[in-house]
């Protein structure tokens, strides 16, 4: 059994694995740094241990035990890979303490099959998913922080076991803690916080605890179906329908408040003004055409929903779109609400949004780049990819532009296979997605739909300002709102009218303003903290 120790090195563009341990040998690295290779460090069936260790690009795993491999990972980082740090086949472990992982494609922290992954005061940050449990496979957390990922924070599945102390969940995209299928899970002492969808989401088939935990801030209420997770001294007042733990005599088949507001089937003719973001749609400030083309999409998704009920056959139906437009005119708020719109019609499972690029698709070697883009790919089922400024991977935009046309035949190929899975929406200026379409045959036939979004006209940009105020507990003056109208016309009359981009950063500049204003009112009223003046505008440029 040879033991090969790696100590103060850097290991740059390697075309497999920058660092592995075969199944009978023993890897030390110390103080090391590995920077785009295809897999990080990986172990199989050997042995590791890592210290202070930096991963950075990799395109798969940048740190991965399988085929029984055992390895631990101290302190350092890994950043910007597909997934961070991974266990999977059955007997593999990972010990992970003390390490920084962030910005994951896919998931941050993975295991799955039969493996054992342990983490202790690490950190999490933005990425797809922070945590996740697969399989049969069993995840360990204590003392671990959680944020800013776009999906859940903590997501098991299968027959994964989940136990976590200590853990924290902060301002996760989708539910902060979310478990499926037949699911294990004690957790005690933790939180689950400020999410933009529910801070615990549970299936019928989960079992386990949650102990002492905080589940406060977030947009939605606990979603509990069944009653197999026992709810143990909650630390927020919870309504007791939301918190029945199992033993009260609730039924069993009724789910618990949250879940039933929740629940909604393909909706009846005179349900469809019901749907889960048709109204925040309707409620844009402009974007006339746009919505009428979202509600059109929406109505032909649908009327096949119905007819694949009523056991017709059910038409051809592309639901993949092209938004065309300058920026800043609400393309990415719009794919959302086309993503909750089709989540809420079950054409979808989430229908959550995996906002993404040409550094996110394209590799930097030929070869790389289709992995990278089937790791983005499948981090999005089930939901929304979408596609930014979709046109710089054409050909006709710089240097590596034949990598940028490698994404997009397997974006093509990978559309195909996962065509009931997944929604893609390519987005850009509009003559440059024209171009953009017509650089693979495949595209046109694919994204058969185009909605062009209209720059926002000079009383549009005020209404968003006064929008952006009342949203966060500001109001403006009579006289602010004048001016702010007069200098938007100006600009529009000059034909250097900006975007709601450009809206938002006046009004964030007047609150900057106002606080100056007031920085020497020892205790402002309430009307003082929420008005906003003329004062408050920064002088034109």
């Amino acid at each position: 059994m040879g033991v090969v120790t790696i100590e103060d090195c850097a290991i740059s563009q390697a075309g497999a694995e920058g660092i592995g341990a075969a199944p009978t040998g023993t890897v030390v690295v110390d103080d090391t740094r590995v920077d785009g290779a295809t897999w990080g460090v990986v172990v199989r069936g050997g042995t590791g241990a890592c210290t202070g260790l930096t991963v950075t690009g990799v395109v798969t795993a940048g740190v991965q035990a399988r085929e029984g491999g055992q390895i631990e990972l101290v302190g350092g980082s890994v950043q910007r890979c597909a997934t961070g740090v991974q266990a999977e086949d059955d007997d593999s472990q990972v010990i992970v303490r003390g390490t920084a992982i962030l910005d994951a494609q896919i998931a941050a922290v993975a295991v799955h099959s039969g493996a054992r992954l342990q983490v202790a005061d690490g950190t999490v940050e933005r990425g797809a998913v922070g945590l996740s449990a697969a399989g049969s496979g069993k995840l360990t957390v204590c003392g671990c922080t959680v944020t800013d990922t776009v999906r859940s924070g903590v997501l098991v599945t299968d027959e994964a076991r989940l136990e976590a102390r200590q853990l924290t969940v902060r301002r996760s995209g989708g539910a902060g803690l979310q478990a499926k299928d037949t699911a294990r899970l004690e957790v005690c002492d933790s939180g689950f916080l400020d999410g933009a969808a529910e801070g615990v989401r549970l299936d019928a088939g989960c079992t386990g605890r949650l102990v002492r935990c905080r589940i406060a801030g977030n947009a939605d209420e606990p979603v509990l179906r069944g009653r197999r997770v026992r709810i143990e001294d909650p630390t927020d007042h919870m309504s007791e329908e939301v918190w029945a733990p199992t033993g009260t005599g609730a039924d069993d088949e009724v789910l618990a408040t949250a879940d039933r507001a929740r629940s909604r089937p393909v909706p009846t003719p005179d349900r469809l003004d019901a749907l889960d973001g048709l109204a925040q749609l309707n409620q844009l400030i402009g974007l006339g055409p746009v919505k009428e083309q979202v509600r059109t999409q929406i109505n032909l998704v649908r009327n096949a929903k119905q007819r694949e009920a009523a056991g017709l056959p059910v038409p051809p139906i592309s639901r993949h779109l092209v938004f065309s437009g300058p920026p800043g005119t609400g393309k990415t708020t719009v794919a959302r609400l086309y993503g909750r719109l089709l989540a809420a019609l079950g054409s979808l499972a989430t229908g959550e949004v995996i906002e993404t690029g040409r550094s996110d698709l394209v590799g930097q070697y030929l070869g790389a780049t289709a992995l990278k883009t089937k790791a983005v790919v499948e981090s999005a089922l089930g939901g929304v990819l979408f596609i930014n400024e979709a046109y710089t991977l054409s050909r006709t935009f710089g240097a590596g532009s034949d990598l940028g046309l490698e994404a997009i035949d397997e974006l093509v190929r990978l559309m195909e296979i996962h065509r009931d899975d997944l929604v893609v929406i390519v987005a850009g200026y509009t003559r440059e997605m024209t171009e953009f379409l017509d650089i693979n045959p495949g595209l046109r036939s694919r994204f058969s739909r185009t909605i062009e979004f209209p720059a926002y006209d000079a009383d549009e940009l005020t209404q968003i300002i006064e929008l952006h105020a009342q949203n966060h507990h500001y109001r403006w003056t009579a006289d602010a709102l004048a001016e702010i109208t007069r200098r938007f016309h100006a600009q529009q009359d000059a034909a250097m009218l900006g975007n709601a981009r450009d809206a938002r950063t006046v009004f964030e500049q007047a609150i900057e303003r106002q606080a100056a204003r007031l920085a020497d009112h020892w205790n402002p009223t309430p009307d003082q903290l929420t008005e906003l003046t003329i004062a408050d505008l920064a002088e034109p440029t």
